[in-house]
């Protein structure tokens, strides 16, 4: 009677009527996105971040009543980039350019209260100006940084630009003018 059952109903519906049913498990087949994106995580092990402080002040947004974004936002904008690289389940050493403004050492003290591990600010002197970025995007690039992230308009994607070489960039616009930065951030890096 059971060799009955099992031609009759197929080996599934037998040992579902046993009260055993179980499906097969399906083989997940990565996809070629995934498997560029596993490859980039085992490369990518620096972060530099480029915080500018200044973007997005300009006095013509403040008199004519624009959108302006405070040091507190971009502060946000930056804790947040850090969770979703920390949602890649590596550890990404975060480096952050230091600023005449304090912005990133109290990011930094934002990202070690929250839990983020391996942050640090980078060992260089500043004068607050473009050639702060630029500096240190090429002081990163030359340590082997695998990624930059960088907040700011068309001036600070501009000099950071100038040294980033084929490292991957991703632009989080708030500066005054961002048709640079809005075009940068579009591009494919792959």
């Amino acid at each position: 009677q059971r060799s009955h059952r099992r031609r009759r109903y197929g080996r599934r519906m037998f040992r579902h009527h046993q009260g055993i049913f179980q499906k097969k498990k399906k083989r997940k087949r990565r996809s070629k996105k995934s498997e560029w994106i596993a490859k980039e995580r085992k490369e990518m092990a620096t972060v530099g971040f480029v915080i500018n402080p200044m973007s997005g002040k300009d006095v013509r947004r403040i008199v004519s009543s624009a959108t302006t974004i405070d040091n507190q936002e971009k502060a946000n904008i930056a804790e947040r980039a850090a969770y979703t690289l920390r949602s890649f389940g590596e550890e990404h050493k975060i480096v952050l350019m230091p600023d005449g403004y304090d912005l990133a050492d109290r990011v930094l003290n934002r990202f070690t209260h929250h839990g983020l591990e391996n942050c640090e600010l980078c060992d260089m002197k500043i004068d607050e100006n473009h050639g702060d970025t630029t500096k240190f995007v090429k002081k990163l690039r030359e340590e082997g940084c695998g990624l930059f992230i960088v907040m700011g308009g068309d001036g600070t994607s501009r000099a950071a630009a100038k040294e980033i070489g084929d490292v991957p960039v991703e632009v989080a616009n708030d500066g005054d003018v961002t048709a640079l930065a809005g075009a940068m951030s579009l591009e494919d890096n792959g």
